[in-house]
């Protein structure tokens, strides 16, 4: 009888000590599967696209602030706002349009928001590319300089003051500290759906991600 009961005391300390062997690797994928993380990144942006806004626009300050869901080690889903600025150039202004006086710094915001869908290639490693692929609406402040000469309006230029469709392609490279933090640095591409003045922004940014 004493060899039975200890043969039972011994089953039931080995179930208990092999609970967390079995348990640990559930809870790890439960939580990796429910991670989220926020992504903060600043950088520059610059026109690219529509002759419009590259003959008198320069690249300004650019950031950009996204909230991911990690729905698989590879894949992300989220959301995101980006916002830029970009500068008047009134010497080309005054190199385009001589004595036509200037009317002021019409610099030009553009905001982005947008969903996301992210892929990640080596996931485990510390050193991780990744491509995401976005889709939302872009506002871009109007510049508009338009007068009447001589009984002729005349445009210098129009461009912005509307919200459009624009989707994002994104690449870069996330860099691992730790279980929490990670470095990133990405190039991005914005295309304005049915806006030729506009047409497309390139942004370069570096920041950082923080896991929840």
């Amino acid at each position: 009888m004493f060899v039975q009961d200890r043969k039972c005391l011994l089953a039931v300390m080995l179930i208990i000590v092999s609970i967390p062997a079995f348990a640990q690797p559930a809870a790890t994928q439960d939580v990796q599967q429910k991670k989220s993380s926020f992504v903060l990144s600043l950088g520059l942006t610059t026109p690219r696209g529509g002759e419009a806004l590259r003959e008198f626009w320069l690249a300004g300050p650019s950031a950009s602030l996204e909230f991911l869901i990690h729905t698989h080690r590879e894949f992300a889903l989220g959301a995101g706002v980006d916002y830029s600025i970009l500068y008047f150039n009134q010497s080309a202004f005054a190199t385009r349009w001589p004595g036509v006086p200037l009317k002021g710094k019409d610099n030009i915001t553009v905001v982005n928001i947008f969903f996301d869908a992210m892929y990640s290639l080596f996931p485990l490693a510390d050193i991780r590319p990744f491509i995401a692929m976005q889709v939302g609406a872009v506002f871009i402040t109007e510049a508009l300089y338009r007068e009447v000469v001589g009984g002729v309006r005349r445009t210098y230029y129009n461009v912005g003051g509307d919200t459009k469709l624009a989707g994002n392609i994104a690449i870069g490279v996330r860099f691992r500290i730790d279980s929490r933090i990670a470095l990133l640095t990405q190039i991005k591409g914005t295309f304005v759906h049915n806006d030729p003045a506009i047409s497309s922004l390139a942004h370069f940014r570096a920041g950082v991600q923080y896991t929840l």
